[in-house]
């Protein structure tokens, strides 16, 4: 059997390289609670105004404390807890979630270009999105000045009122500093 011996010796030299490297060189995979959400995105300027407002709250932002090229510190994050009215006889998951930068220059590309939905089987009438981008290091970024609004969209393309929030952060010279400023 010498084929099954030098396959159980690859085995173990490739498991073996792969101990020599930390586990932060090998991903950076932030955990995600959202998807795409598909939706019919030919119609142009479809209006439900029986679609709720979503209710928006900026629980944090992060931005990246270093750039040393194999760890998730360049990465900066933006976590938006969004829902929906108790009352609404709609899911969460019914809708998908759009976010449109309505001013400033979303540099960092930080918000899809389409919407979000949490992955099947969610139960909450609200979820938690996180986006994260590459910040740098400190001394590499740029401050965030943002207006955006979020609203619902049906899987047919139609969209409900516009909740507006505002994302204000410096770039800062502390690599240890998060900050929010709303």
């Amino acid at each position: 059997m010498p084929r099954q011996s030098q396959i159980k010796t690859m085995g173990f030299l490739i498991f073996s390289a792969l101990g020599l490297f930390p586990i932060s060189t090998r991903a950076c995979s932030p955990a995600f609670s959202t998807t795409i959400f598909e939706y019919n995105s030919d119609v142009a300027d479809l209006r439900d105004d029986n679609l709720p407002v979503p209710s928006v709250e900026i629980v944090s932002i992060g931005r990246g404390t270093g750039s040393d090229g194999v760890s998730c510190k360049d990465m900066g994050y933006l976590e938006i807890s969004v829902a929906l009215l108790e009352t609404s006889p709609l899911k969460i998951g019914d809708v998908g979630i759009m976010f449109v930068v309505s001013g400033g220059q979303d540099h960092e590309a930080i918000f899809p270009d389409g919407p979000l939905a949490p992955f099947e089987g969610y139960e909450s009438q609200k979820i938690t999105v996180l986006l994260p981008w590459l910040d740098g290091a400190p001394r590499d970024q740029r401050d965030i000045d943002l207006d955006v609004q979020a609203f619902f969209v049906t899987r047919e393309g139609a969209e409900g009122p516009r909740a507006e929030f505002s994302i204000r952060s410096r770039a800062s010279s502390d690599p240890s500093v998060k900050q929010v400023d709303r």
